[in-house]
This record gives structure tokens, sequence and C-alpha cells, in this order.
């Protein structure tokens, strides 16, 4: 037996309940005010702004991986082998830089992770070898856009890498 009861948003007995349970607090129409209100506050907050998708960061993601390819080429700038891997010189957290090319450097796996020299074993001293190689201004640069705040807008970043 299905009996009503009043909204409590719009007073309008168009509440449904069954077996002496109410199917919703809510009226059908006033339900669909109350999500559509919950899912604006949620894009305001702070949280859903800065996030991005992550069907969107793994795109650029893989958009920079080509565009850092070619920019440097596909060869290890350490020891020219051709299986490659892509590190960032700055880490992939700093997101002012995570997307920009100059920040991206060809490895191969043994100078990427492996060797006692690589970038992950030791970053300072492969710090000092990308420096010498592309030079104090790419450096000063890549500092300067690291400590810059980052630019949210994923279209730009899209079109920046393509």
């Amino acid at each position: 037996m299905k009996k009503t009861k009043k909204c409590p948003a719009c007073r309008q007995r168009n509440l449904y309940y069954r077996n002496g349970l109410a199917i919703s607090k809510w009226c059908l129409s006033c339900r669909e005010i109350k999500a559509q209100e919950k899912k604006e506050k949620h894009q305001r907050t702070k949280g859903f702004q800065e996030n991005l998708r992550k069907k969107d960061k793994k795109l650029c993601d893989r958009l920079w991986i080509e565009a850092v390819k070619k920019k440097y080429g596909i060869k290890c700038i350490i020891c020219a082998s051709t299986k490659i891997n892509i590190h960032h010189i700055v880490g992939r957290r700093n997101r002012s830089v995570r997307w920009y090319t100059p920040n991206g450097v060809p490895l191969c796996s043994k100078c990427h992770v492996f060797d006692k020299d690589s970038a992950h074993q030791n970053p300072l001293l492969f710090r000092k070898k990308i420096v010498e190689l592309r030079g104090v201004e790419w450096e000063t640069d890549l500092i300067n856009k690291a400590s810059a705040s980052w630019d949210k807008d994923i279209d730009k970043i899209k079109k920046y890498l393509q």
C-alpha cells in the first residue's frame, strides 16, 4: 500500500512510502535539485579545482613523453642507447614543470635507475651532467619555472604539448 506525506522542502504531498518506510526524504523534483546543489558545492571545493582528472593527467603524461622524445631525440643522452625512458629532472609532484618539455631527459634504464651514478641513485651528480650538456641558462629557466605557480588550465597544457 502506498501512502503519501509532505516533502519538507516544497510541502507537496508527493513523498512515497512502501510498507511504512519512506522511499526518500524528498520528493523526486526536490531530490534532483538537492543533487545538483551538492554537485555544484563539490565543484567549488579547493580539492576539486586543484586536482586534474586522472584521465587528463595520463593524457598529458603521454603527450609530454612524446614531446620530449621529439625535442631531444630517442637516444639516451649519456650512453646513446635506443631503449629509453623519459626522466623528470624536477620531480612530477612539482606541477608547474611536470609537463614542461625542458624538464624531461631521455635516458636508458641503466642511466635512469640502475647505475650507481644514475638519475635516481645520485641525483646531484646527474644534475651536474645535465647542466654541462644543456647549459646554465637552461637550469636557471627550469628553476624559475619550477618556483612559479602552475597553470591549472588543462586545455592550455594539452595545446602546449601538441
